[in-house]
């Protein structure tokens, strides 16, 4: 799990969730979310296909990239209205920059 709490909204952070490959599919795995903290409300923004054990299973000469690099690793913008998160959805060897608008 990833939390950004940078943006000017102190009541506000972006929150990125990741799977465990061991275990089968749970709420909230995978996903890019806003948690308001006053009053613990959550706005679900998108599902994410990030995998970082794609990465680590190529050969370090065809994918130069870190399998932490893949992860969504969501950031919430000053204002609050705009979270960035990144994913390789499954099969890159980087990560794509996707961003949401609330």
């Amino acid at each position: 799990m990833r939390i950004s709490c940078r943006g000017g909204d102190a009541g506000r952070c972006a929150v990125s969730t990741h799977r465990d490959p061991l275990g089968g599919w749970q709420p909230f795995e995978n996903e890019v979310f806003v948690v308001s903290l006053g009053d613990a409300r959550v706005e679900r923004l998108a599902h994410h296909h990030s995998d970082p054990g794609f990465v680590a299973a190529q050969p370090v000469a065809s994918c130069e990239t870190s399998p932490d690099a893949v992860l969504a690793n969501a950031s919430l913008s000053r204002d609050a209205r705009h979270v960035l998160f990144t994913s390789n959805w499954n099969a890159h060897c980087f990560g794509e920059l996707y961003l949401v608008q609330r």
